[in-house]
């Protein structure tokens, strides 16, 4: 593992953080941990509720040795999408600026923005852009700064989700709809062929719920949270939120439960009706125009969500997966964003939306790149070294292969008695020893393998009486019998040295047989048959 990184996602209602150790292809978590904030505290003083909550993270864990990265909350985000006629990244950044001017209703000097393509591979410079007043950043920053942390990547939500979905279920060419209700907002988020081609902050979340709960109850808003969470509502069913409610003995009145009930799902409702504005904003029809809808955020944990939204979309709806081994429901749908901004951090390929430039980039900040620094150093150090070694060797090899091939061409010349050795001397004489072992098969095949030729023939040429124009035409041998065709000058002679070969004993029969004589030769076949 090469460096540590600690991300943070600030909400409305909590405050979360995930630390990583980072190698070169994995990551490991080695803490999950989030901190609850006072909502009444937070309605009043929201900068003192969060530097607390961060407080309380950072004395928990040691962050000192942490590349620190955190996601912006999208309701303090301007987002635009704009077209170009051209997709260079440079000649984007230089007239983005006056393309602001016009569309946003902010001095754009006293704002800062970053944009990023559609898709790397668009032709067009279709670019989404994000964008947030100076002021609102510095604050931002001075939560984390006050309890001495300084981060190097500000991220969006709508970057997060997409790297959660690249990451665990991406499906290509498929159209999908993440939606991420949270406490005072729901994000929508459009994902085209994995990647993100709009994204919209609905103000609404279950915060309106909580208020309804705290209007209603008399209770304060921290408490009406509380309470939320105790009923553990089922949307689609108000008999079952009445027995849940019996069943843990929480005292509210029917008719206060009733009104509950039905302002929860007039949010949900709500929330499905801005989506739908949503949709037609990004140039779509309507439901039906997407595969389906993955679901996240605190707001997905009620029952019967799925099912409302379901029904209102005539959509399948899933819900955005977490890291294995996590099965507690409410981390793996409120840390999506803090685990997305990690993985859209770690994902060096596509440029991504990253707030924290300028004069709020990080000076002298060993970055999660920097990091690779040293051990890239030491790697390319080691390839160097492994490529001087393959050119010695190489060197030393071909040295070797001349000495090598200048003895083959004398040993060549000294065997086989040549002037001269060809170029190939191994090759050569590899061709001339498959001759000669052919020729040897052939002297084998006709001396047999069983019984040698060489002793009977011995035996044979030793009866023979030196017969006048002897003269053999064909000699042939099958390990029993010997044959010899050819032609002697009288036959009587051809019959002493039959007589011969039988006087030896060595014999089971001789048969001469005379096919054709005249005055001055005879043509005979002599056949000898060993013994047995």
């Amino acid at each position: 593992m090469f460096d540590s990184i600690a991300s943070f996602d600030i909400g409305s209602s909590s405050v979360k953080l995930i630390c990583v150790k980072r190698g070169l292809r994995n990551f490991e978590i080695t803490s999950i941990d989030s901190r609850t904030l006072d909502l009444d505290l937070m309605a009043v003083e929201p900068q003192r509720a969060i530097t607390e909550a961060i407080q309380l993270l950072a004395s928990s864990h040691n962050l000192s040795e942490h590349t620190i990265v955190f996601t912006l909350n999208s309701d303090s985000l301007i987002f635009k999408n704009i077209s170009f006629p051209f997709n260079n990244v440079s000649k984007i950044a230089d007239v983005l600026p006056f393309e602001l001017e016009s569309l946003i209703p902010l001095d754009i000097e006293n704002a800062i923005y970053d944009f990023q393509l559609y898709s790397d591979l668009s032709k067009e410079g279709d670019v989404i852009v994000a964008l947030l007043p100076k002021n609102r950043l510095s604050e931002t920053l001075s939560v984390f700064s006050d309890n001495e942390l300084t981060p190097v990547y500000a991220g969006c939500e709508a970057n997060s989700h997409l790297a959660c979905y690249n990451y665990f279920i991406p499906v290509a060419d498929e159209k999908v709809l993440i939606i991420d209700i949270g406490h005072s907002k729901t994000i929508v988020d459009i994902v085209t062929n994995n990647n993100l081609l709009f994204t919209r902050t609905i103000g609404i979340g279950i915060g309106d719920i909580i208020a309804h709960i705290s209007e209603t109850l008399k209770l304060s808003l921290t408490e009406a949270r509380d309470t939320l969470i105790k009923m553990d509502m089922d949307l689609s069913s108000f008999d079952n939120t009445i027995s849940t409610l019996q069943d843990k003995e929480i005292n509210i009145t029917k008719s206060k439960l009733k009104s509950i009930f039905e302002y929860a799902n007039e949010v949900y409702i709500s929330i499905i009706d801005e989506v739908l504005i949503s949709i037609k904003a990004a140039s779509f029809n309507d439901f039906s125009d997407f595969n389906r809808i993955i679901l996240t955020g605190g707001g997905a944990n009620f029952k019967g969500t799925s099912r409302i939204i379901t029904e209102e979309c005539s959509l399948p709806v899933v819900f955005m997966p977490f890291l294995p081994g996590y099965t507690d429901e409410v981390v793996r749908s409120n840390f999506t964003v803090v685990l997305g901004t990690l993985l859209a951090y770690m994902r060096p390929k596509s440029k991504l939306i990253n707030l924290l430039k300028d004069e709020f980039s990080p000076s002298g900040i060993t970055t999660g790149s920097q990091r690779f620094f040293l051990p890239a150093f030491f790697i390319s150090l080691a390839a160097v070294i492994f490529i001087l070694n393959l050119l010695i060797t190489y060197i030393q090899t071909v040295k070797n292969q001349n000495l090598i091939d200048s003895m083959l061409r004398q040993k060549f010349k000294q065997y086989f008695n040549a002037q001269s050795a060809p170029k190939d001397p191994l090759k050569e004489a590899m061709q001339l020893l498959q001759r000669e072992k052919k020729e040897l098969s052939v002297l084998k095949e006709l001396l047999g393998d069983d019984e040698p030729f060489m002793p009977f023939l011995n035996t044979v040429v030793s009866a023979y009486p030196n017969i006048q124009n002897f003269d053999i035409k064909k000699l042939s041998f099958d390990g029993k019998s010997l044959s010899i065709d050819g032609e002697a000058a009288k036959t009587s002679e051809l019959e002493n040295f039959r007589k011969n070969l039988i006087d030896t004993g060595e014999f089971e029969n001789v048969t001469l047989t005379i096919r054709d004589t005249s005055k001055s030769r005879s043509l005979f076949t002599l056949v000898i048959k060993k013994k047995l």
